[in-house]
């Protein structure tokens, strides 16, 4: 389609849904002058190290076979994560689909100029929220301060929210990631998780005691078996047990 005098668009179609050929594949070559831009679906190869896991390589191509079929620039589909390089575009998935998405997605309006290179312009059209938060715990005294936490931290928020909790706790805090879900009036969801939670134990003390206690946190500490991210879980794990709180080990 000629856009405008001297600009063509080139656009092809899949002709199977799945497993298809890249489209530069067949030896396509554009048949006049001008500026020559292309919309198309397809996996860039070199674009995978930017993209989601999972996403299978349709219909792939490389950058360089953009300019060798005489073409100004491609305007890409397939991949979700936004990227402008140098031959070619991918605008990104225009709603959130996922927590944890990095870069502006959205339309994109390309200004072409006479030589073929693109000015890009990108412009946020998404009407879901979504935010991925991660919220301290280090210092909280009781367990009621967990949700105390979050909720200072997604207030004023609106949509849906994802909230890892971090951070060290006291051996009396209980972190229960069903007291978090639930209850947030101003948000769509809130989903808790964990991340890296660790229990402030004061190890010095315990490893003097005279007890089964003591004695299981001598053993840990002198298991050369252990690198030290397992030996932390072990020690929590079995002091908690030991201390009859199996039921909460989802701290850990």
């Amino acid at each position: 389609m000629e856009l405008t005098p001297g600009l063509t668009l080139w656009g092809a179609a899949h002709c199977a849904p799945a497993n298809t050929d890249g489209f530069f594949g067949n030896g396509f070559q554009v048949d006049r002058g001008g500026v020559n831009v292309a919309l198309i679906h397809g996996s860039e190869s070199s674009d995978f190290r930017w993209q989601e896991d999972g996403k299978a390589p349709h219909a792939p191509f490389s950058a360089r076979q953009i300019p060798a079929a005489g073409l100004a620039h491609a305007f890409c589909g397939h991949f979700h994560s936004p990227r402008d390089a140098e031959w070619h575009t991918y605008p990104g998935n225009p709603d959130p689909l996922t927590f944890g998405e990095s870069g502006e997605r959205g339309a994109v309006v390309a200004d072409i100029a006479s030589d073929g290179t693109p000015t890009r312009t990108r412009h946020r059209v998404a009407v879901s929220e979504v935010h991925d938060r991660v919220v301290d715990l280090t210092g909280v005294t009781h367990s009621g301060e967990v949700r105390e936490r979050v909720a200072a931290d997604v207030k004023g928020l609106a949509g849906v929210v994802r909230v890892t909790l971090t951070g060290e706790v006291e051996p009396e805090v209980d972190v229960r990631l069903g007291d978090v879900d639930g209850g947030w009036d101003h948000l769509e969801a809130l989903v808790a998780r964990r991340g890296q939670i660790s229990v402030a134990y004061d190890l010095d003390e315990l490893r003097l005691e005279k007890s089964v206690r003591g004695e299981f946190v001598r053993l840990v500490e002198g298991d050369p078996g252990l690198d030290e991210t397992v030996r932390r879980k072990v020690l929590t794990t079995g002091l908690r047990s030991l201390a009859g709180r199996s039921d909460e080990l989802e701290v850990l």
